[in-house]
């Protein structure tokens, strides 16, 4: 549904554009339903949704991903857009697509190691690392930073002083909810 005049507001590309732009696939429209009632009820207080009608009606999602299995298709070009730029400087491996490798004068600085959605591991000389985190929050914003300590995509790093690294999914694993219903027991 469109709000009153017909048209949505100028919005940069949305990222299923960005995915067809890069992989020529066509572009997936995601629409969502709500739940009859209060969602409705809430939309209806927006300026071109007074008539909204959740009996007949559904919302395009105009910047799909966050949610959807579209996610680590929607950031994962973009990000390395950025970083196999000139100015990034980092090259992707023949084995692994999204395992990328940066070079100085011959000798090794930096390895992007991780890409998931909007979580990032990188490891390489600090002004390699400052220099493609101000690339990245140019392009995606204000960006959360940990060094020695972190988590991602549910792995904990933890390096201790004498250097050794100690990984782990401990908060991973006891953040885990067990699925309790009694048609699945004896599955």
């Amino acid at each position: 549904m469109l709000p009153q005049g017909g048209e949505h507001p100028p919005i940069q590309a949305r990222p299923q554009q960005e995915i067809q732009q890069t992989t020529g696939e066509a572009e997936r429209l995601v629409y969502f339903v709500l739940p009859p009632g209060y969602g409705g009820a809430m939309l209806r207080n927006l300026p071109g949704f007074e008539s909204y009608d959740e009996r007949y009606e559904c919302l395009r999602c105009l910047k799909p991903g966050t949610g959807t299995k579209d996610a680590p298709r929607a950031f994962s070009p973009k990000c390395a857009k950025i970083t196999r730029s000139e100015e990034g400087g980092f090259r992707p491996t023949t084995i692994d697509q999204e395992l990328e490798l940066k070079h100085s004068n011959g000798e090794f600085v930096a390895v992007l190691a991780t890409k998931h959605v909007d979580d990032v591991k990188i490891a390489g000389t600090p002004d390699v690392v400052k220099a493609i985190l101000k690339l990245l929050e140019r392009a995606f914003g204000k960006l959360t930073y940990h060094e020695r300590d972190f988590t991602n995509v549910c792995l904990h790093h933890q390096m201790k002083p004498d250097g050794s690294i100690v990984l782990d999914k401990d908060q991973y694993l006891q953040a885990l909810k067990p699925i309790v219903h009694p048609d699945l027991v004896g599955l």
